[in-house]
């Protein structure tokens, strides 16, 4: 328990100290269950307009170092970190819950619960750590 609320305040404390992001261009979504996070299993009756974002950095666990490269997915839109770690999903639908996905080479990955975005941004930290 004290590892996990220590690391929430890192989180926190981290998300106030980022800088500019780099912008990266979402996937498509269209087609059946277009937009759904975990095959759909999260529903929310609230009308979902894509105007929320995420905006983050990917960062190794084991050495806090930025990750490039790392593929970023959420509610079926994706894009890459850029060479700073930083990375931005846009249009993304309001008042849904779904996970935020990152993976990098030699199997790193992380996973974010994300609670119901609202219009604007949403500010994240995700730590890589090895299978």
């Amino acid at each position: 328990m004290l590892h996990r609320i220590s690391k929430q305040w890192w989180l926190a404390a981290s998300l106030a100290l980022l800088g500019a992001a780099c912008s990266c261009s979402p996937k498509s979504n269209s087609g059946p269950g277009a937009g759904a996070a975990d095959g759909g299993a999260e529903q929310s009756t609230e009308i979902q307009n894509g105007n929320a974002k995420v905006t983050g950095t990917v960062l190794d666990a084991a050495s806090g170092m930025p990750v490039g490269g790392a593929a970023i997915e959420a509610f079926g839109k994706s894009c890459k970190s850029g060479a700073d770690g930083r990375f931005v999903l846009t249009q993304l639908p309001e008042g849904r819950k779904g996970v935020l996905r990152a993976k990098a080479s030699g199997g790193r990955s992380a996973e974010n619960a994300l609670q119901p975005l609202r219009p604007g941004g949403l500010e994240v930290v995700l730590h890589l750590t090895a299978p």
